[in-house]
């Protein structure tokens, strides 16, 4: 899902930044904290639902391929995992 997240490959190293993850996180707290006020079950479930199954299938191809470069410690991470502003970039020399 490259909505979530963005490649850019050039000739000598491949950059991907995590644009709209801190989005994901924060409809998952929602989630979390409306499964426990007194609301009708469903408000927390889809919004739940849909933040985990972002989690899981939105980032698993991505996070496959930064795992096997770190794997060769050849990954140069910047940014901050909460923020919009400095989003979190992972540098793969190829």
């Amino acid at each position: 899902m490259p909505l979530l997240y963005s490649r850019k490959e050039k000739d000598n190293e491949i950059v991907i930044v995590f644009k709209y993850k801190v989005l994901v996180y924060i409809l998952f707290v929602a989630a979390f904290v409306l499964a426990f006020v007194d609301v009708h079950p469903m408000w927390s479930f889809i919004p739940g639902a849909i933040s985990l199954l972002l989690l899981i299938f939105g980032f698993w191809k991505p996070n496959r391929e930064i795992k096997k470069a770190m794997s060769r410690k050849q990954v140069h991470v910047s940014g901050k995992n909460f923020s919009l502003k400095h989003p979190l970039t992972f540098r793969i020399p190829k």
